[in-house]
């Protein structure tokens, strides 16, 4: 083990738990104890915090044109996440924070990088890359509907477009 680290303790309920139990493999023993000691700290009264989908949208509005920008290597899944988070949550830019963060990174490379990912868009999301990409992450019937079929891909190009642009006209 570990020397010099203090062991958690498993609350009292979920040790028995696992005593009753020992008839499972010992690794299953030790994958309970874990999750039991990760989830003391959790009760049906606590809270958990999120973030507002309008933040993580701005995330991804600004982190998205700098990765295409800035590295050359777009951030494929941020794509996908913007399209559904504009469409199936109907989830809007929060200029103020888009602002902000552009602010942080320099509103004039922000533009630039705007730029050019609006620029190179169409050839992202028709790329191998962008396409297996998804092909990781969604069900195939998504992926067939939204990236294998050319109107899928040009929804997908129309929609982060706009946001894009939208964006821009908000700098």
């Amino acid at each position: 083990g570990r020397s010099g680290t203090a062991r958690p303790t498993l609350r009292p309920d979920l040790a028995a738990y696992g005593e009753r139990h020992s008839s499972r493999s010992s690794s299953r023993r030790r994958i309970t104890a874990r999750c039991a000691v990760i989830f003391n700290e959790i009760t049906p009264a606590s809270t958990l915090r999120t973030a507002r989908l309008e933040s993580v949208m701005a995330d991804k509005l600004v982190a998205l044109p700098m990765s295409v920008a800035g590295r050359d290597n777009p951030r494929h899944r941020d794509i996908w996440d913007l399209r559904w988070l504009a469409t199936a949550r109907g989830c809007r830019p929060a200029h103020e924070l888009i602002a902000a963060k552009a602010a942080e990174l320099g509103v004039a490379s922000y533009r630039a990088a705007l730029a050019h990912t609006l620029d190179m868009l169409p050839e992202i999301v028709g790329s191998s890359a962008y396409s297996a990409a998804m092909r990781r992450h969604l069900r195939f019937e998504d992926w067939q509907q939204t990236v294998a079929e050319p109107d899928g891909r040009a929804a997908t190009v129309s929609k982060i477009g706009a946001l894009l642009r939208e964006c821009e006209a908000a700098l």
